[in-house]
């Protein structure tokens, strides 16, 4: 195919394109839908480069695969982000952050939920790794970062209220 036909076809496939995106459960409203879309264009224009005539289920199915070929990248990656994240545990080294700490512990304590409490029980006291907490309590990782974010939200509203 020559260039301009390439362009026409780019145009005229935008709909292969979207119910590819559909397809691999990539949707409108998702953050990274014009990545995804953009890189379904290089892939049907590199794609077309190679081949004489456009076979539309033979493209469908190599879109797809393009697409969760990125998608596991992107998983990959964010695992990554994530193990990395579970091993940094910086310690407390301001005096003043820790006593502000070791207060809010005693007045809310009893005031947190019990995956709060699990938390910070485990992972600041007990330097045990999400997986570690994941395992022992039978709960998803997912859970253990819903408890942090949890208690992120509580201990910023304690120390930075004005």
């Amino acid at each position: 195919m020559e260039r301009a036909e390439i362009e026409t076809a780019l145009k005229n496939y935008q709909g292969l394109f979207h119910k590819v995106l559909h397809v691999s459960r990539v949707y409108p409203f998702s953050p990274d839908y014009e990545d995804y879309f953009q890189q379904l264009q290089l892939a049907f224009f590199q794609r077309c480069l190679t081949q004489e005539e456009v076979n539309l289920p033979e493209m469908f199915r190599y879109l797809c695969w393009q697409v969760r070929d990125h998608q596991r990248k992107n998983l990959r990656q964010q695992k990554i982000k994530e193990r990395s994240y579970d091993r940094y545990q910086e310690p407390i080294n301001n005096p003043e952050a820790e006593s502000q700490l070791k207060l809010f512990l005693t007045i809310n304590w009893p005031k947190l939920s019990r995956g709060e409490q699990i938390f910070l029980k485990e992972r600041w006291l007990a330097g045990r790794s999400i997986q570690e907490i994941a395992d022992q309590y039978q709960v998803s990782r997912s859970t253990i970062f819903y408890w942090r974010k949890q208690l992120a939200k509580r201990l910023g509203s304690y120390f930075y209220e004005d």
